[in-house]
C-alpha cells in the first residue's frame, strides 16, 4: 500500500512539475494547448483533446485544445451520445484497452483504431462540467488508480482558465455593445473624476461642443466648457455625485468657437469596487433650438390670444365709434355756429382719434386693411429715414442698404409705418443724448432654427428673405423688459401708448413677416425684420387692390325715385345713424337687425332694393351667410359689406366676388353714403355742411 501510495505522489508530482512547466508563461488558448500537452504526456497517450459543451447542449463538444504527437490539431464537434463520455459525469472514464470494440457508436474511436480512452469533465465555477479532457491512444495502457488524481489537477486548471477566459470574452463584449451604444447614441456621452476631469467623451460630445474629437476633450476639466453664470453651480453639482447622488439639470456650456449652448444633463455617479464613488457618467442632449421653439410657441400663443383679445375690443369700439362719429356729424351740420358746435367738434375729433387707436389694435392683430403690390424696401426705408429726421432731432440715420434686393408683395404704407415705427423707438432709446441709429437692409437665407428667434416665426418656410435692421446705442433692455415689448399697451415710456411695436409686430405678421429685438443693459438694442421676397406667380400671393369691387355700373337709377336701401346690422346706434346719413343723402332706408331678418326683408322687397348693407359679424346668421342667402335671389344687386375688424378675414367666395364691395368701420355719414353711390355707380355725393 505504502509503495502504490508511494507511485501515486510521485506521478502527482510529476503532473504538477509538467503543468507548471508547460503553462506558467501563457495564457488564453496558448495555455489551453500546453495543458492539453501536458496531460499527454503525463499518461503517456499519443494525442489528448480539451472540449467545452456548446451553449444549450449538453450532449455536444466542440474540442477548443487538441494535439497529437505533439501538433496541433484542428477543432471539431462531436457527440457524447455513444462515446465513452457519455457516463463519465463528474467521474473519471477509464478504458485501458478494447475502446473501439466497446464503444462501436463512436466512428471516430474505430477510424483511429483507439485502444485506451482516458477522461475526465472539467468542472466549471459553479463546479458542474462544462467540458471534458480526454487522452487517447491506439495502444492498450496499464490501469491507472491515480488517474483522478492525476487528471483532476488538469482539468481544474483547464476549468479555471475556461472560466477566465469566458468571463474576459463577456467583458470584452459588454465593453464593446457599450462603445458602440455610447459611440452611437445621440447624445453626448462624458465620464468625469471626482475632480471633474472628463476621463471619455463620446464624438457626439465632441462635435455638440465644437471639438476637432473626442480625445481632445480628454484631460480638460469640465468647468473648461461651462458658461461663467453656471460655475458656481459646478462645485455644489461634484458634491452631490460625491454623495452618492444623481442629478438631472439644465445648464449652459461654451463651445470652442465661444457659442453658448443651453444642455439638459442626466448624472448619475459611478461606485468603485469598494464602494467609494470615483466617477460620474454624464449624458447630454443639446436643447437650445427646442427651447427656442417651445419659446416660440409660447410667444405665439400668447400674441394669439392678445391678438383675439385686441381684434374683440376694437371691433366692438368701432361699432360705438360708427355712432359717435354718426351722430356728431348730423348734430355739426344742425348746429349753429358756437360753444356748443365746437364741443361737438371736439368730440367727433376725439372719435376719430379713438378710431385711430382700433386700427393699431387690429393691426397688431394682424387683421389690418392692407393694399399690396411690388415694393422696393431700400426706396420705402430711405423715404422713412428722410420723413423722420425732424423728429429725431439730435440722432442721426445710417443708412446702409443692400443693392440689387429683390421686391417684397406689401402695402407699402404700412411697411413703412413699420419702419418709422422702429426709428422713433430707436431715438426713444437715445433718451435725448446725441447718436446715431444704423438703418440696414440685406438678403439672407434663414433656416428653422434662425426663425425659431423671431417673433411671428413660426409656421413660416425656410428660405430666403429680406432683412431689415434698425439698430441704436441706447441704454438697452433687461430680459424681462425685452420679453414684454411686443404686448400691447406695454411702454417703458412715461407717456407712451405701448402700440408702436405691438401694431409693428402686427403688421408683418400679416405680410408673412417677423421680428426679433436683441438687448443687453448698456449694450443698446437691435430689432431685426423678417419679409419674405416677392415671388411672381405665386398663388398665395395678394393680389394688387382690394379684392372685389363694385363691378360695372349698374342702369341709371330713376330720377323721381328714392332707391331704396336694406340696411343689416345688429347694432341699433348703428342702425339710426346710416338711417340718418341714407336718408340725408337721398335714399329710402329698410333695417334688419341680424341676417335672417335681412334675407327674409330682401327677399319680400327684392325688386325694390337698389343696394344691401351688411355687417359681417351679427349673431346668428351673419354677413357672409345673408350674402350666400341673397345671391340665390339675385346675382346683381350690389352688396356693401361692413366690419369693425377692418378686413375681410377669411372671407368666402361671395363676400369677395362682383358687386361686392367693403367699408371697415368706423365709418362717418359720409364714407357711407359714398359707399352707397359707388356701389350703385352714381358718382361722388354733392358736399354738405359737416357731414
Amino acid at each position: 500500500m505504502a509503495e502504490t501510495d508511494g507511485r501515486a505522489a510521485q506521478l502527482l508530482e510529476r503532473a504538477l512539475h509538467t503543468l507548471h512547466a508547460r503553462t506558467s508563461a501563457t495564457t488564453g488558448e496558448a495555455y489551453l494547448r500546453a495543458l492539453v500537452l501536458g496531460a499527454a504526456e503525463v499518461v503517456g497517450a499519443r494525442w489528448a483533446f480539451l472540449g467545452t459543451f456548446l451553449a444549450g447542449s449538453p450532449t455536444r463538444v466542440r474540442t477548443v485544445a487538441g494535439v497529437r504527437d505533439g501538433q496541433r490539431l484542428e477543432d471539431a464537434e462531436y457527440d457524447l451520445a455513444g462515446t465513452p463520455c457519455q457516463v463519465m459525469g463528474t467521474a473519471v472514464c477509464q478504458v485501458t484497452e478494447g475502446a473501439a470494440r466497446r464503444y462501436p457508436d463512436a466512428a471516430f474511436l474505430a477510424d483511429h483504431h483507439v485502444e485506451s480512452y482516458l477522461g475526465i469533465a472539467v468542472p466549471g465555477a459553479d463546479g458542474r462540467p462544462v467540458g471534458v479532457l480526454v487522452a487517447l491512444d491506439e495502444r492498450p495502457m496499464a490501469p491507472m488508480p491515480e488517474l483522478g488524481d492525476l487528471f483532476g489537477a488538469f482539468a481544474a486548471r483547464a476549468g479555471a482558465e475556461l472560466d477566465r477566459i469566458s468571463s474576459r470574452s463577456a467583458l470584452e463584449a459588454s465593453e464593446s455593445r457599450f462603445r458602440q451604444i455610447v459611440t452611437c447614441c445621440a447624445e453626448g456621452v462624458a465620464i468625469l473624476d471626482g475632480a471633474g476631469v472628463v476621463r471619455y467623451a463620446n464624438p457626439q460630445l465632441a462635435r455638440m461642443l465644437g471639438a476637432a474629437s473626442s480625445e481632445e476633450l480628454q484631460g480638460r476639466s469640465y468647468r473648461e466648457f461651462t458658461a461663467p453664470s453656471q460655475l458656481t453651480e459646478v462645485g455644489r453639482r461634484l458634491e452631490r455625485r460625491r454623495a452618492g447622488l444623481a442629478d438631472r439639470y439644465e445648464t449652459q456650456l461654451v463651445c470652442a468657437d465661444g457659442r453658448e449652448i443651453l444642455v439638459d444633463i442626466s448624472a448619475a455617479p459611478v461606485p468603485a469596487a469598494d464602494g467609494r464613488i470615483s466617477s460620474t457618467i454624464a449624458l447630454f442632449r443639446d436643447i437650445t433650438e427646442q427651447r427656442a421653439l417651445d419659446e416660440q410657441v409660447r410667444e405665439a400663443q400668447k400674441l394669439e390670444s392678445l391678438g383675439v383679445l385686441a381684434g374683440g375690443v376694437a371691433h366692438e369700439f368701432n361699432n360705438l365709434l360708427v355712432g359717435i362719429l354718426a351722430n356728431a356729424s348730423y348734430a355739426l351740420s344742425e348746429l349753429p355756429v358756437g360753444e356748443v358746435q365746437a364741443a361737438v367738434e371736439d368730440a367727433r375729433a376725439s372719435a376719430q382719434k379713438a378710431s385711430e387707436l382700433t386700427r393699431q389694435l387690429l393691426a397688431y392683430s394682424g387683421r389690418g386693411t392692407y393694399t399690396v403690390g411690388p415694393v422696393d424696401l431700400n426706396r420705402v426705408a430711405t423715404e422713412m429715414a428722410a420723413l423722420a429726421a425732424p423728429a429725431l432731432k439730435k440722432v442721426r440715420v445710417l443708412q446702409e442698404l443692400a443693392p440689387g434686393l429683390p421686391e417684397v408683395q406689401a402695402d407699402a404704407g404700412q411697411v413703412g409705418q413699420v419702419i418709422m415705427n422702429l426709428l422713433t423707438n430707436a431715438a426713444d432709446a437715445q433718451a435725448g443724448h446725441p447718436g446715431a441709429v444704423t438703418l440696414r437692409t440685406s438678403l439672407a437665407q434663414v433656416d428653422r432654427m434662425g426663425l425659431a428667434h423671431f417673433h411671428g416665426g413660426q409656421g413660416l418656410e425656410e428660405g430666403p428673405y429680406l432683412v431689415l435692421e434698425v439698430a441704436d446705442q441706447g441704454a438697452g433692455m433687461d430680459e424681462v423688459t425685452r420679453a414684454r415689448v411686443f404686448e400691447p399697451f406695454f411702454s417703458t415710456k412715461f407717456a407712451g401708448r405701448g402700440l408702436g411695436l405691438a401694431a409693428a409686430l402686427g403688421i408683418l405678421r400679416g405680410h408673412r413677416g417677423a421680428m426679433r429685438v436683441e438687448s443687453e443693459p448698456g449694450r443698446g438694442s437691435r430689432f431685426t425684420v423678417l419679409l419674405p421676397p416677392r415671388v411672381a406667380g405665386r398663388a398665395d400671393e395678394p393680389e394688387v387692390g382690394p379684392a372685389g369691387g363694385p363691378g360695372p355700373a349698374p342702369a341709371p337709377v330713376p330720377s323721381d325715385a328714392r332707391p331704396l336701401v336694406l340696411v343689416a346690422d345688429d347694432e341699433e346706434v348703428v342702425r339710426r345713424a346710416a338711417r340718418r346719413a341714407l336718408e340725408r343723402g337721398g335714399f329710402a332706408v329698410l333695417e334688419a337687425a341680424d341676417g335672417l331678418v335681412a334675407v327674409e326683408r330682401f327677399r319680400a322687397e327684392a325688386a325694390r332694393v337698389a343696394c344691401v348693407i351688411l355687417d359681417l359679424t351679427m349673431p346668428g346668421m351673419g354677413g357672409e351667410a345673408a350674402l350666400a342667402a341673397i345671391r340665390q335671389v339675385s346675382d346683381e344687386v350690389p352688396v356693401v359689406l361692413t366690419s369693425g375688424f377692418t378686413d375681410r378675414d377669411e372671407a368666402s367666395e361671395e363676400a369677395t366676388g362682383r358687386r361686392v364691395s367693403f367699408l371697415p368701420k368706423p365709418f362717418g355719414p359720409a364714407d357711407l353714403v359714398g359707399a352707397v353711390r359707388a356701389a350703385l355707380g352714381l358718382g361722388p355725393a354733392p358736399a354738405q355742411r359737416q357731414s
